[in-house]
């Protein structure tokens, strides 16, 4: 007796010391109550095992045994107004040989918050009843101040009601004064380290899994906000169907083109926007087989006319290709207005018409001409020859050759003229001839 008084007088824990109350009475009650748990604790076959396979039980040593080597080192924090079950805990703790327990004690709610949220312990043991206080308050406070410590809530007398009350305020275990024990006390701090492991494992495993997810969906923000930048500052009209043709994406582009508010055509048939030629089911029914689809009028093509809100129609350069969206199958569809294109063909198609018929014309032109002027040329040449024979050694006879060499010129000339207007106009017979 003497010597746990001696103990209460002087013992220092941590930062907290110990000392003598008035009116301290119960020095006999704790005697027994310790000399009763040291009893309970010998004659208690579950902290007893066998060892070594001999079937030899092995006893606990006496209190104060120094723990053997490797025993786990573990600071509990002990909240609790009462200096006596401080002593008592104390003395329950010197039975425990698997732990090396530092205890440090304090004795109100104010000091206890304060100790809890210093992290720097392992485990808290909270009285139920601190004086004015409620240790359950200070608990949920503690959590509130993101306090992870595993704690074990005591009271005086066992209550169903107030076991459920703290475990759902977040206490770990729940155990009566009066039926602590060292085997069941060193089970349930084991108990309490083992699942706040495991708990805190898992809160940074939900920690790491959600910012994951965080940078996953980060990553693909990103990607939709880069393909909607794509997306809306193309040039091109652009329209996504499905594979039941019905308008999943309607880009600005389209939207001027065809005159009507996306709003208006997703979810629509594509088909109020296009009209198709025939055969371009079939031209469709490649694109499942990996195959794209060009519908191009210009270079002759299948047409693909385009629908405006005001029922106009203009002509459609079309892309159709396959995209896998996990999986859905869309069909993107690149659409151009080839009206102007369309316009400038039919024009240059006219104008080269004309410049073919102007062709032609001079071509039958120069074919008349031609015969017209070969008609006198020959006259002109048949007298030249005549003179030429009649003059003999006159004077004027080398001016008469000078007449004759000019018409056969001039001949020559208007049969290549000839020639000429025959080729352009089909009417030249080849013959081959040795």
């Amino acid at each position: 007796m003497a010597a746990f008084a001696r103990d209460a007088e002087s013992c220092s824990v941590g930062s907290v010391v110990a000392t003598e109350k008035p009116g301290y009475q119960l020095q006999a009650w704790m005697t027994d109550r310790l000399s009763s748990l040291t009893t309970d604790t010998r004659d208690d076959a579950r902290y007893s095992r066998a060892t070594q396979g001999s079937g030899e039980a092995v006893g606990l040593e006496s209190p104060g045994q120094e723990q053997p080597q490797g025993a786990q080192a573990i600071r509990v924090l002990l909240v609790d107004d009462d200096e006596e079950e401080f002593v008592i805990l104390r003395g329950i703790f010197d039975e425990i040989l698997a732990f090396q327990v530092d205890l440090e004690w304090v004795a109100n709610a104010e000091e206890g918050l304060e100790a809890l949220t210093s992290g720097q312990h392992d485990l808290c043991m909270l009285d139920y009843r601190l004086g004015s206080a409620n240790g359950l308050d200070v608990l949920r406070r503690a959590i509130e101040l993101d306090c992870r410590l595993p704690i074990i809530v005591l009271t005086g007398q066992g209550d169903h009601a107030t076991d459920l009350a703290a475990m759902a305020s977040g206490a770990s275990d729940f155990l009566v004064k009066g039926e602590l024990r060292p085997s069941s006390l060193e089970r349930t701090i084991r108990y309490a380290l083992e699942r706040h492991r495991t708990l805190t494992a898992l809160s940074d495993s939900e920690e790491r899994y959600a910012l994951a997810v965080k940078g996953a969906n980060d990553a693909l923000a990103e990607s939709e906000a880069r393909s909607r930048s794509l997306l809306e500052t193309s040039e091109d009209a652009i329209v996504v169907v499905d594979g039941y043709g019905i308008v999943d994406v309607f880009n600005l582009a389209a939207a001027e083109m065809f005159g009507h508010d996306a709003g208006e055509v997703i979810g629509s048939d594509l088909d109020m926007l296009m009209t198709w030629p025939s055969g371009v089911d079939h031209d469709l029914a490649l694109i499942g087989q990996g195959e794209a689809v060009v519908l191009h009028p210009v270079s002759g093509g299948e047409e693909v006319w385009g629908r405006r809100s005001d029922g106009s129609v203009f002509p459609l350069d079309l892309a159709i290709s396959k995209v896998a969206w996990g999986s859905r199958v869309l069909l993107t569809c690149v659409a151009r207005d080839m009206s102007e294109s369309v316009a400038a063909r039919e024009a240059l198609l006219a104008a080269t018409a004309l410049a073919e018929k102007a062709n032609l014309a001079k071509s039958e032109f120069l074919s008349r001409m031609s015969h017209e002027l070969r008609t006198p040329l020959n006259s002109v040449i048949g007298f030249a020859q005549i003179l030429e024979m009649n003059l003999g050694d006159h004077p004027q006879q080398e001016s008469v050759r000078y007449i004759y060499e000019a018409g056969q010129h001039l001949l020559g000339l208007i049969d290549e003229i000839l020639d000429i207007s025959r080729i352009e106009t089909g009417n030249l017979n080849v013959s081959v001839e040795p």
